[in-house]
């Protein structure tokens, strides 16, 4: 089976996957359609599985290849396994995708802070990102305004013509909220 979602951080990407493990699905692979560094849509291949106890997590953050096998064995070490299918990972973005059969086993986070700083990176992430998009927005909206009338003249008509740069605002404004709530 594959699905199509847009990559909204490690957290969501978490999430999605234990629901899909919950359901009965088993990843197989990852692959990233960067429409433009912003805007990142993910491929996600999962088989069908009788096991439903797989419990995905996701650690987000720049390791230096070197410091690479030992990152991994400290995972390997809690009994976490590295799933090495994840094609989506660039220069912007670092997902690193561990998983156990185990499901009592809940975090690999040793500790509270650890977490915070993942979710702080996150966060300031897509803030970098919606404040990107809201400047091409704003910039495209200049250079090739819309006309006067029309459309433009009601509330409805102007969400519409404006619907990038709110998103790019509405993106930067939960960034924001995301970044101070891990400070």
């Amino acid at each position: 089976m594959l699905r199509i979602k847009p990559y909204l951080g490690s957290k969501s990407t978490e999430d999605y996957l234990n629901k899909k493990a919950q359901k009965g699905y088993e990843l197989e692979s990852i692959t990233s359609f960067g429409l433009f560094v912003p805007l990142r849509l993910d491929a996600y291949s999962f088989k069908k599985t009788l096991k439903t106890k797989r419990v995905y997590r996701v650690d987000s953050r720049k390791i230096k290849k070197e410091d690479f096998k030992e990152y991994q064995q400290i995972f390997m070490d809690d009994g976490w396994k590295y799933f090495k299918n994840n094609f989506a990972n660039d220069e912007y973005n670092s997902d690193y995708i561990f998983y156990s059969e185990d499901s009592t086993k809940n975090q690999i986070f040793s500790d509270p802070e650890s977490e915070k700083l993942r979710n702080k990176e996150n966060a300031a992430s897509s803030l970098y990102k919606g404040i990107f998009l809201f400047m091409v927005f704003l910039f495209f909206s200049i250079i090739f305004p819309a006309p006067l009338a029309g459309n433009n003249s009601t509330i409805i008509g102007f969400i519409f013509h404006n619907i990038y740069i709110i998103v790019a605002i509405f993106i930067i404004i939960t960034s924001l909220i995301r970044y101070f709530k891990n400070r």
